[in-house]
C-alpha cells in the first residue's frame, strides 16, 4: 500500500525478522561480555519456537519467564511470539505468594526459570509454591491451583525432579519440524504485565 506502514500486520518476530534478513552480524542484545546478533537470535528464537511447540506450548497459552534480564530472556520472548504464545512477565524478586498468585490468575501453562541467581535459591521459593513437583513427571504437573500449568523448564545444567531442562527444550526444537499450528497475528497478545502489587495483590495488563 503506497504511502502506508509496511509493519502494520508485522509481528514482533517479523521485525526482527526483517532486520536479521538485512543484517545478520548487528548486534541485537548486549550483555556483560556475551553479545547476540540479530541473527544468532533470529535462530535461536526460531529454534526454542519449535522445541516449545514440541513439548505442546500453542497460540494463546501462557508462558511464565521468570528469568533475570539476560540474552535467555529475550530468546524465550520472541520465541513465545513466534508460536502466539503470551509472555507472563516475572519479577525475578517475587517470593512464593506472588509467583502463586499471578501463576494462577494468569492461568500459565509453562514456567521458564533460572534455578539460583546471586544468593536467592528459586527452587527453594519454587517449592513452597509447588510442594509436589519433585514427585511430577516432567510435562505432566497436576496442582488444583494451578490447572493449566504442565511444564516447568529450568535454564540450568543440574537436572531437577519434575523439570526439563532449557536445554533440553532447544534440542527437541533441532528435531521438531517447522509446523506449530495457527501462526500469530499482530493483534495477538504479545507479553502480559503485572504491576507491583504494594497495596493489593498484582494486576495483569
Amino acid at each position: 500500500m503506497i504511502g502506508g506502514n509496511p509493519f502494520e500486520t508485522a509481528t514482533a518476530a517479523d521485525l526482527v525478522d526483517a532486520v536479521a534478513a538485512r543484517h545478520p552480524a548487528r548486534e541485537a542484545i548486549v550483555f556483560a561480555d556475551e553479545r547476540v546478533t540479530f541473527g544468532e537470535l533470529r535462530d535461536r528464537s526460531r529454534r526454542l519456537a519449535r522445541g516449545l511447540a514440541a513439548i505442546g506450548i500453542r497460540r494463546g497459552d501462557k508462558v511464565g519467564i521468570w528469568l533475570p534480564n539476560r540474552p535467555a530472556w529475550f530468546v524465550a520472548q520472541l520465541a513465545c511470539a513466534r508460536l502466539g504464545a503470551v509472555v507472563v512477565a516475572l519479577n525475578p524478586r517475587y517470593r512464593g505468594h506472588e509467583l502463586t498468585y499471578i501463576l494462577g490468575q494468569s492461568g500459565a501453562s509453562a514456567l521458564l526459570l533460572t534455578d539460583h541467581l546471586g544468593g536467592i535459591d528459586y527452587f527453594e521459593t519454587l517449592a513452597d509454591v509447588l510442594p509436589n513437583l519433585a514427585q511430577a513427571i516432567p510435562g505432566e504437573i497436576d496442582d488444583i491451583r494451578f490447572p493449566n500449568l504442565r511444564h516447568v523448564i529450568v535454564d540450568a545444567d543440574d537436572e531437577y525432579p519434575g523439570c526439563i531442562r532449557l536445554r533440553d527444550v532447544f534440542d527437541a526444537g533441532n528435531e521438531a519440524t517447522a509446523g506449530h499450528g495457527p501462526a500469530p497475528t499482530a493483534d495477538d497478545v504479545f507479553t502480559l504485565l503485572y504491576t507491583s502489587g504494594t497495596t493489593s495483590f498484582p494486576k495483569g495488563a
